[in-house]
């Protein structure tokens, strides 16, 4: 292992440099996640108007939303067989169920309010306050397929709690939005939270990744 600070080479499970002292974990690198949910920093000003645009856009939107989730749906079951038998992932299969997510990301970060600005009707990478990323890998574990039901049944039990709240928390911040013409912080973070959250699990749920998402709402 090289130090950051000296250039020297150490042995690899060395923690500190033999010739200068440095700690050596600290200029390794740590591996990101996969999966990206990044969102925007918060607009204080909110647009009354736009809270009962939103309820008809939205309901338009949910539905297109529906019928592209039961095609991704059954592209998701198809590509968790295709994976046993083969032992890699199919990348169109994959890029479906991607842009499936890209566009629902951003349709409920508008719902949620976490945005005035209207999503667009797509699943292409484009600019917008919420974008939801992925990278791809071909290889993929047979053995994380079995993992997966287990683990992802644990982590969306407590997404279904977050999610609870988080729906109270945008009925909170709509009637906010609605008398003060303005977001709450903490209400937009605390939902904020819970939709990275939740996007990470469903790209791991639905085979994105093999790697198993973190408990956190952060950003990572």
């Amino acid at each position: 292992m090289k130090c950051p600070e000296c250039g020297f080479e150490n042995k690899s499970d060395a923690k500190f440099c033999v010739n200068c002292g440095a700690e050596l974990e600290k200029g390794v690198p740590k591996r990101e996640y996969p999966i990206k949910v990044k969102i925007k920093t918060m607009e204080e000003k909110a647009s009354r108007i736009e809270l009962f645009v939103r309820i008809v856009y939205g309901f338009v939107l949910s539905i297109i939303a529906g019928i592209w989730g039961m095609l991704a749906f059954i592209t998701a079951v198809i590509h968790w067989f295709y994976i046993l038998v083969c032992g890699k992932k199919e990348e169109s299969l994959w890029k479906f169920y991607l842009e499936y997510l890209r566009f629902v990301s951003k349709l409920d970060g508008y719902i949620y309010m976490l945005t005035d600005e209207r999503p667009p009707i797509t699943g292409a990478d484009v600019e917008y306050p919420i974008k939801f990323s992925a990278i791809y890998e071909e290889s993929a574990s047979r053995l994380e397929l079995f993992i997966r039901i287990v683990y992802g049944f644990v982590l969306s039990i407590i997404a279904g709690i977050w999610g609870f709240f988080a729906e109270i928390a945008a009925v909170i911040q709509w009637f906010y939005i609605l008398i003060m013409g303005k977001r709450n912080g903490s209400l937009w973070g605390f939902i904020a939270g819970y939709m990275r959250y939740y996007f990470r699990l469903q790209g791991y749920v639905t085979l994105l990744t093999d790697e198993r998402p973190p408990i956190s709402g952060e950003e990572i």
